[in-house]
């Protein structure tokens, strides 16, 4: 269920996005969202993001100091505007999680991990020959995916943390990953300790 590449209109709003981007001009759209269709409104489009889970696009713009996400199989109309003025707000702002793995590189696994999340800022330190830390940010609204994305490297990788959290917050992301490995062995017949 991904976006329709082969859409002329859906081609010519990509085109005219990527040019107000390298160009740095606002632009006027019309979205189509669940709620519905919504007025035209003016923003300037900072950055085009590729999800492969549900492949389809998605441009981050600035509306005010906010930056807002729009699917853009919603984008029904698109018109460029003139060049911004003032400054625009770091798009990686809204991307206010992040999680630190442990990747053991065994059977390229460094490499396919890299290439997974290739589209995700990411800081990547090698703390031996063997083994690499790696710190992915991600939309918080993400995790859920994040999480599946994750486990499905198995034992190459190792949760080390997520956050950041609030105060005397548990980080959620490593607790579900913990409880998701735990029914996958009760699933088999293991039993583990309660502390795992």
């Amino acid at each position: 269920d991904g976006d329709d590449y082969s859409d002329p209109a859906y081609q010519a709003n990509f085109r005219l996005l990527l040019r107000a981007i390298g160009e740095g001009r606002d632009v006027r759209l019309a979205y189509t969202g669940r709620k519905g269709k919504g007025a035209m409104e003016t923003v300037a489009p900072l950055r085009l993001e590729y999800s492969e889970k549900d492949d389809r696009f998605r441009v981050l713009c600035a509306s005010g100091n906010d930056v807002k996400v729009y699917n853009l199989s919603g984008v029904s109309e698109c018109e460029l505007g003139e060049v911004h003025q003032g400054a625009l707000p770091d798009p990686d702002q809204r991307k206010a999680r992040y999680v630190v793995l442990e990747v053991s590189d065994y059977r390229k696994a460094m490499e396919r991990v890299s290439m997974h999340f290739t589209h995700l800022h990411r800081e990547v330190e090698r703390v031996n020959p063997f083994i690499y830390r790696m710190k992915i940010w991600y939309d918080p609204k993400d995790e859920p995916e994040m999480i599946v994305r994750v486990l499905q490297f198995g034992s190459a990788v190792k949760v080390l943390e997520s956050g950041p959290r609030e105060a005397g917050e548990k980080d959620s992301f490593l607790e579900e990953v913990k409880r998701r490995i735990r029914e996958q062995l009760a699933l088999s017949g293991v039993q583990i300790p309660p502390r795992v």
